[in-house]
């Protein structure tokens, strides 16, 4: 899958480009060399996420499945992926909601997201998924997100 990436011009923080995250490439570019840093100056746009959402549920059913929990103001599906071991009961687990993306301009929440996901869905996470239900919101406000601002759009 060839990912298109949206250049970072200037962001309103000057402090902010120093975040970078570390992503695998398994699951969501389908290539297994290991991992690659994603800088700033990369990101996920939005419909890359949403697609991306998508092929991740495709792609670890017996632990993860996604949910559309509202749609946004422009019409767009907010999503919850919900991960954990569905063979262990769910009333004895920790309930653990991790909301990301709320601020449409905040870059590296994109990133983010796919990157708590793929660990969730390794060999390492194994105990947190028999141990926890863990659900993710990707991106809060996709309308931000597309329109690159911080609220809502106007």
């Amino acid at each position: 899958m060839k990912v298109k990436r949206k250049t970072y011009q200037q962001h309103s923080q000057p402090n902010f480009s120093w975040l970078c995250a570390i992503v695998t490439k398994e699951s969501s570019f389908g290539d297994k060399k290991g991992q690659i840093k994603m800088k700033i100056e990369s990101y996920f746009a939005y419909e890359e996420i949403d697609n991306w959402i998508e092929q991740y549920e495709n792609n670890n059913r017996e632990i993860a499945s996604v949910e559309r929990i509202g749609h946004s103001n422009e019409g767009r599906a907010i999503k919850a992926v919900h991960v954990t071991n569905n063979s262990l009961p769910l009333y004895d687990k920790e309930i653990v909601l991790i909301i990301i993306g709320r601020h449409g301009d905040e870059l590296g929440t994109r990133v983010i997201g796919p990157a708590v996901l793929e660990w969730l869905a390794s060999k390492a996470a194994q105990e947190t998924r028999d141990r926890q239900h863990i659900i993710v919101v990707p991106v809060a406000n996709p309308d931000g997100c597309v329109h690159n601002i911080f609220g809502l759009p106007a």
